[in-house]
């Protein structure tokens, strides 16, 4: 609660348990507490806390006892950390919203990774969401959408861009993903929750194939006539683009004809050509 400066529990059925302060802290009081995350090992249920004015990340148990605190890593303190998730290995990712970073560290707060973005640079990383496989969601507000990274930082895609129609946010301020990969994402402006499946586009990469009976470049001769795109034949039916071999007939990207006549994207041909 940023405003009561608390961190409240309920049950599953919504029923009050209790709440703290954040007193036994070293900062004394949660200042605009803004983020939070829990994770469950060896039988005690770990607390999270983004403490945004205190500008830093708190570790808690679920009755309030102080375990320890992040406050960034290599000279860089955190700026209004805003997010904070935690992975099923136990590593801890914080959005570092002033900074305009993410920030990754080990179980016991060791400083493993920071990064600033992906093919689009961090505009106030505002959440952060881990799913079941380990791939962390960056809820990137200033520029309208979710970036979605391995737990190494490697970017893996992204979804959103600003505007108000579905799968378009503005502003968007945090997302969580269930155990059946869908994520879900507070956009804030719009005042909405929105949901996706399998939301982010993969970068893709174009495969080089090689032909085989039929040429997919230019075919070069030694014969004495040349023929474009229609190869002219001494039949008397005319060939359009792919002559038919009834000989043995190979390709490898450039053909070369050694009968009367040659055609580009045509085949290697050893035999009599009749063309269809």
């Amino acid at each position: 609660d940023g405003v009561l400066n608390t961190v409240q529990i309920f049950n599953s059925s919504g029923t009050f348990l209790s709440q703290f302060n954040g007193a036994l802290t070293p900062s004394t009081a949660f200042n605009t507490p803004i983020g939070l995350a829990v994770y469950i090992f060896g039988g005690v249920t770990y607390v999270y806390v983004a403490d945004e004015g205190n500008n830093v990340i708190e570790e808690m148990d679920s009755s309030g006892a102080y375990y320890g605190q992040l406050t960034g890593a290599n000279g860089t303190f955190f700026s209004l950390p805003d997010g904070v998730a935690v992975d099923s290995s136990g590593n801890i990712f914080v959005a570092d919203t002033g900074n305009n970073l993410a920030w990754e560290f080990s179980s016991t707060g060791s400083f493993l990774n920071d990064w600033g973005g992906g093919v689009t640079a961090f505009s106030v990383p505002e959440g952060v969401g881990i799913d079941s496989s380990n791939n962390v969601y960056v809820v990137d507000q200033g520029n309208n959408i979710v970036q979605v990274f391995d737990d190494f930082g490697g970017f893996e895609g992204q979804f959103g861009g600003p505007g108000a129609t579905n799968g378009k946010f503005n502003a968007p301020s945090g997302a969580a993903i269930d155990s059946d990969g869908n994520v879900y994402v507070a956009d804030t402006v719009n005042n909405r929750i929105q949901k996706f499946k399998n939301c982010f586009t993969v970068p893709t990469f174009t495969a080089t194939e090689t032909a085989t009976n039929t040429a997919t470049q230019t075919a070069t001769s030694s014969a004495t006539n040349t023929a474009t795109n229609t190869p002219t034949v001494t039949d008397t039916q005319t060939a359009t683009n792919t002559p038919t071999v009834t000989g043995t007939n190979t390709a490898t990207n450039t053909a070369t004809v050694t009968g009367t006549n040659t055609a580009t994207n045509s085949a290697t041909n050893t035999a009599t050509n009749t063309a269809t």
